[in-house]
C-alpha cells in the first residue's frame, strides 16, 4: 500500500483547506479526458501544486468519487455523486430547517443517482408530515424536482433513454406516461420554478427550483417543497419566493460545482 493511501484526511482537514478546492479539482477532472489524466496535467489545469492536488485526490479516491488506472492516470468515477458527498451537511440542514420555520411546509433536496430520483435532507413540516417522503425512485417524470432535474440533461435522447429505463409508471390520472408529452411539458416551465400538481399524489402538488447545475447530470441538485393541491394556487407565490431565497443560501454551503469565473482557486 502506498504511503499516501494509509491515512485519509477528513473533508475539513487543515491540509485540504476548503471543500471548494476539492470541488474545483473534481470539476476540472470531470471535464478532462474520460481516459484519465496524469497528476502533473491535473495540477497544471487546476493551477495548484501537485502535492496539494494529490491530497485532494486521496480524499476523492477514498470515497469513490475518483479512480486511478494502473498507469496512475486519474478519472472521475461515473457512478459517483459528488456534491452532497462533500457538502456541509449540518449547514444544509440548518438552511432547510429555516425554510420549514418560515413557511410551515416540508422541504428537501433531490438529485438523480443511478438513473433514479433520490430525495435527501428531508425536513418535514411542523406537524411531522411530508408529501415528499418515500417518493418512488422512478417518479422523475411525475414530480417537480424530477422534471427540474430532467431538464438539465444534455439532450432529449438522454431523457428518452432514462425514461425507457424507468418505464414512466402511472401514479395518478394526471401522470404523464409518454416521452413526447413529457418533452412538451418540460418546454412549458414557469421561469426557474417547476411544478407538478396531482401527478404523483392526487391530492398534492410540489414545486422545485434548481440549486446547482453540475458538470454531469448526477451533480444537479433541486430544492423541492410540497403543498396540498387545494392550497397550491394560494401558496405558490409565497413558496416560490422562499425557495429562491433558500437556494441563494444553499449554494455557498454546498460548494461551487462550476469553475469560478475569475480563475482557479488559490492554494
Amino acid at each position: 500500500m502506498e504511503e499516501s493511501e494509509k491515512t485519509v484526511p477528513e473533508p475539513r482537514d487543515p491540509a485540504l483547506t476548503t471543500t471548494a478546492k476539492t470541488l474545483w479539482i473534481y470539476t476540472v477532472l470531470s471535464q478532462s479526458s474520460p481516459n484519465g489524466v496524469y497528476l502533473h496535467e491535473l495540477a497544471e489545469a487546476c493551477g495548484m501544486p501537485r502535492r496539494s492536488v494529490e491530497r485532494h485526490l486521496q480524499f476523492l479516491r477514498h470515497f469513490g468519487f475518483v479512480r486511478q488506472t494502473g498507469a496512475r492516470r486519474y478519472f472521475v468515477n461515473p457512478a459517483a455523486r459528488l456534491p452532497l458527498g462533500t457538502a456541509d451537511h449540518e449547514g444544509i440542514d440548518k438552511v432547510l430547517q429555516d425554510f420549514v420555520d418560515r413557511t410551515k411546509r416540508d422541504v428537501a433536496l433531490a438529485t438523480i443517482s443511478g438513473g433514479k430520483l433520490v430525495i435527501t435532507h428531508l425536513h418535514k413540516n411542523p406537524a411531522g408530515q411530508s408529501l415528499l417522503e418515500d417518493i418512488h425512485p422512478k417518479a422523475l417524470h411525475a414530480t417537480s424536482s424530477g422534471k427540474c432535474l430532467l431538464a438539465q440533461l444534455a439532450s432529449a435522447e438522454e431523457r428518452r433513454r432514462l425514461m425507457i429505463l424507468t418505464g414512466m409508471p402511472r401514479f395518478t390520472d394526471r401522470t404523464i406516461t409518454d416521452i413526447e408529452t413529457l418533452e412538451a411539458d418540460l418546454q412549458k416551465q414557469d421561469g426557474e420554478l417547476w411544478s407538478a400538481q396531482g401527478e404523483y399524489c392526487g391530492t398534492g402538488a410540489c414545486l422545485a427550483v434548481l440549486v446547482h447545475p453540475g458538470s454531469t447530470h448526477g451533480d444537479n441538485i433541486a430544492l423541492t417543497t410540497s403543498v396540498e393541491a387545494s392550497e397550491f394556487a394560494h401558496a405558490k407565490e409565497h413558496l416560490a419566493a422562499n425557495l429562491h431565497r433558500t437556494v441563494a443560501r444553499l449554494q455557498p454551503v454546498i460548494g461551487p460545482l462550476l469553475p469560478p469565473s475569475i480563475g482557479p482557486i488559490s492554494t
